[in-house]
């Protein structure tokens, strides 16, 4: 695999929305819901995936997020019906169950109020046989051995304030700072089986921490990302269940 930071931020955006959506193999037949999708960028690239195949395999695209001024921008941009856009909150999502085939969050579920919420109601709303794809920022079992430790250090009116600045700092409500591995039992504790997680730090990181430089005019993101600890993967290729339904 090429590196993902070695391409303007567009190409690097395309190369991770298209790493996920093959690590959940999503392909035509399968439809797909691309949660937290912004101005529809990922969900026009799932769209635009499919478009020139076979048009008697019809994929169902829709991408959902909270904010109206989103959707808006994705809807300006469509010519006919498709992809769909809908206004909604992945942790309630606005739709019936077994709907998709494919549920994909592309580093947003860390925003969420409650990240354990969005996996019941991916689960929900997947068919027999659906898979969920999600790129998450998930701190490292060293910083969160750091960060439990200095909160025992502090006095307890002083632990509320300093989760909350991490929270700003990360974007990451506390509830959601949480290892790998108990990320995964979330995801097992709701249903998911064959969870297959991968490590892409390195493709990541490095890129975003030299545009952060281009844009702050600091010499250190990249160490003070480090220092938080944070660390991109992929929960990806995750069986909602071993029998039913499968994409054409």
């Amino acid at each position: 695999h090429r590196d993902l930071h070695s391409f303007p931020t567009r190409r690097s955006s395309d190369l991770l929305a298209s790493k996920l959506a093959d690590s959940a193999d999503v392909r035509p037949g399968c439809d797909t819901l691309d949660v937290g999708c912004g101005p529809g960028e990922s969900t026009y690239l799932l769209h635009q995936r499919f478009a020139a195949g076979d048009t008697a395999v019809r994929s169902r695209i829709v991408g959902v997020d909270i904010t109206p001024a989103h959707i808006e921008m994705a809807l300006s941009r469509r010519n006919g019906d498709s992809p769909e856009f809908v206004l909604g909150d992945a942790t309630n999502l606005p739709f019936p169950s077994g709907s998709f085939d494919r549920v994909l969050a592309l580093e947003c579920a860390f925003h969420f109020p409650d990240r354990r919420k969005f996996f019941a109601e991916a689960f929900r709303i997947l068919r027999p046989g659906g898979r969920i794809g999600i790129a998450d920022v998930l701190p490292t079992a060293r910083a969160d051995t750091m960060r439990r430790r200095t909160r025992r250090l502090l006095p307890r009116s002083l632990r509320s304030s300093i989760d909350r600045l991490m929270g700003e700092v990360t974007k990451t409500p506390d509830v959601n700072l949480v290892t790998l591995p108990r990320y995964l039992d979330q995801l097992r504790t709701i249903g998911f089986t064959d969870l297959v997680p991968q490590n892409i730090s390195d493709q990541v990181f490095p890129y975003f921490a030299r545009q952060w430089q281009r844009i702050s005019r600091s010499d250190t993101p990249e160490r003070v990302l480090r220092a938080h600890g944070q660390d991109s993967s992929v929960a990806a290729r995750s069986e909602e269940r071993r029998v039913g339904k499968e994409c054409r």
